[in-house]
């Protein structure tokens, strides 16, 4: 019974640092795992210590004596938990990935559509100002006709990696369609939007100058609509994700306005401050 204890006080050490090691996400059935685990450890620990009272007349007495019986009864109980929790949290694991797969954009690893309203209405609720870009790459259409629909794959992945360096850590950024993203900026000064976007739209252009797909100049841009306005005073979902849509309603416009003012560039819609709704 002591050697078997120790055995299982080593595995199950293992096993709660692996789980708190991984502890990634928030999960329920993780943490429900891994304080099965621990009362399971702290009881072999005891089970050490009285070992011997366990055993008579070289016989395990565990389940025959009255006194002892639900010990083993209770362990039986931890043990099916801790199995049903393992089945729990492998199906918690699967579900997060199919999730997770389903909000992301499988060429370039950003957000989908789907995915920038799922991350940006937690980043929309924080205080301060903030700033809404939708970006679309100049003549895509013709690098794919020029150098062929990988080439503009390549174009779109390197994109993607310009916008997530250049953004903050707390930046939302997605790609919402074929050539267009789109990037929240919670709690940034109209100032440092503008930074922002101008870093973007310059670093692309030097990017895509090392980019060798072939014979040919490869005339490819980026034009930039923002839209700068204060957070939403609430905490209301629909509020929020109402004021994001209106936002990028807003850089929506001004990104025509870019366009039509001779791409490569960056048109700033007008600030709009939300009002705090009443008490």
């Amino acid at each position: 019974i002591q050697l078997s204890s120790v055995i299982v006080v080593v595995l199950l050490s293992l096993c709660i640092s692996q789980i708190w090691r991984g502890w990634v996400s928030p999960s329920r059935m993780r943490a429900l795992l891994l304080g099965l685990l621990t009362l399971s450890l702290t009881m072999t620990l005891v089970r050490i210590p009285f070992a011997t009272f366990m055993v008579d007349d070289n016989r395990l007495i565990l389940f025959s004596n009255p006194r002892l019986a639900w010990i083993g009864l209770f362990a039986m109980l931890l043990l099916i938990c801790v199995g049903f929790a393992l089945v729990l949290l492998v199906r918690e694991r699967v579900e997060l990935r199919y999730r997770s797969a389903a909000q992301r954009d499988e060429l370039t690893g950003l957000l989908n559509r789907r995915g920038f309203m799922e991350e940006a209405v937690p980043a929309g609720r924080k205080s301060g100002p903030m700033a809404l870009m939708i970006l679309d790459l100049d003549r895509f259409k013709q690098v794919n006709d020029q150098f062929g629909h990988a080439a503009g794959d390549r174009v779109l992945a390197l994109f993607a990696e310009v916008l997530l360096l250049e953004l903050r850590p707390g930046d939302v950024a997605a790609r919402i369609g074929g050539e267009e993203f789109a990037a929240l900026l919670p709690d940034v000064r109209p100032e440092t939007a503008r930074q922002i976007a101008e870093r973007i739209r310059a670093s692309f252009r030097q990017e895509l100058d090392r980019l060798k797909l072939g014979a040919g100049a490869l005339e490819c841009s980026v034009s930039i609509g923002l839209a700068l306005g204060g957070a939403p005073q609430t905490a209301v979902r629909a509020e929020v994700e109402a004021a994001i849509l209106r936002n990028m309603a807003r850089a929506d416009a001004a990104l025509y306005e870019a366009k039509a003012g001779g791409r490569d560039r960056i048109e700033v819609a007008a600030i709009v401050v939300e009002d705090r709704p009443a008490a």
